[in-house]
């Protein structure tokens, strides 16, 4: 049995559309109880300006208000995701350190 991440990989070989990458994302996420899920990939290069691609399905308003608070700057999630591949269960402590977000 493959994991998620090997399926993700060979999705991403077949096709050139983010958006059907995300769609396999987000039916996995609804397939596990989950309404909303989110995708965030940073390419290293170039080193002076490294490529971000987000994803999501949250609603336009909440999307408007993350980018406009920075809350990219805060989010621990995405800390955890830059430095490792483990699931993160969302908890207060988890937030702690960014109270406006959670």
């Amino acid at each position: 049995m493959r994991s998620w991440q090997e399926e993700l990989l060979k999705i991403t070989e077949s096709t050139d559309s983010e958006q059907e990458v995300f769609c396999r994302i987000e039916m996995a996420a609804k397939s596990m109880g989950f309404e909303h899920c989110a995708y965030g990939l940073r390419v290293p290069w170039p080193l002076s300006n490294p490529k971000i691609l987000m994803v999501n399905n949250y609603s336009p308003l909440w999307q408007k208000r993350y980018a406009q608070e920075g809350y990219l700057l805060i989010d621990p999630t995405v800390s955890h995701g830059r430095k490792s591949q483990k699931p993160l269960v969302w908890t207060e402590d988890v937030f702690s350190g960014s109270r406006q977000l959670w």
